[in-house]
């Protein structure tokens, strides 16, 4: 069985449609990624050109062929505008498990795109690809993170001491889960 798709299928949420990102979304990805405060709790580092968002979506592009990584583009459903992105920044397909991971653009916040691209995500890992057990991990004092993993019904289970580097300092990370069927249903 093979993991993925290729392409990817595009998923459908009421606001949101995620679909296979392209090297043409470089300019719209680069508007987001070039933010400082985007990347305040995160390992990497805000994007200097357009170029390093090239190659990032070509690395993206590539990876769907991957069955360890699979990142959606997150676009509004009026005007097709790419806000961010999410995913499964590792698949575990032993164990089947997954871990999520997403970004969305500091104009787009507080308006709970990251919560909805992400339902969708998950409800496709547990249905189509039969994920077991999705994790997300956020650095401590991410308030809005910890926001969107609660919401999605993830169980915080365990702060991890210094497991991430960001900007070259040691930093606790929060890790949450959400098992297939937890509430009865898949996913």
């Amino acid at each position: 069985m093979e993991l993925f798709e290729d392409p990817p299928p595009t998923l459908a949420t009421r606001r949101l449609f995620l679909r296979k990102l392209e090297v043409e979304d470089a300019d719209a990805m680069y508007a987001y990624l070039c933010d400082p405060r985007l990347t305040e709790f995160v390992s990497w580092e805000p994007h200097v050109s357009i170029e390093q968002t090239v190659l990032y979506l070509m690395t993206v592009e590539s990876a769907y062929r991957d069955p360890g990584l699979l990142e959606w583009g997150v676009t509004t459903r009026r005007g097709g505008r790419l806000i961010g992105t999410c995913g499964f920044t590792r698949v575990d397909r032993d164990h089947a498990r997954a871990e999520l991971g997403y970004t969305i653009g500091r104009r787009f916040w507080g308006r709970g795109y990251a919560t909805e691209a992400a339902e969708a995500v998950m409800r496709w890992g547990f249905e189509s690809l039969e994920i077991n057990r999705i994790e997300a991990q956020c650095a401590v004092g991410n308030a809005a993170s910890e926001r969107v993993l609660r919401k999605l019904g993830m169980a915080f289970e365990a702060r991890l001491a210094e497991r991430v580097s960001i900007r070259g300092r040691f930093c606790d990370v929060e890790m949450f889960a959400r098992l297939r069927g937890a509430d009865g249903r898949a996913g």
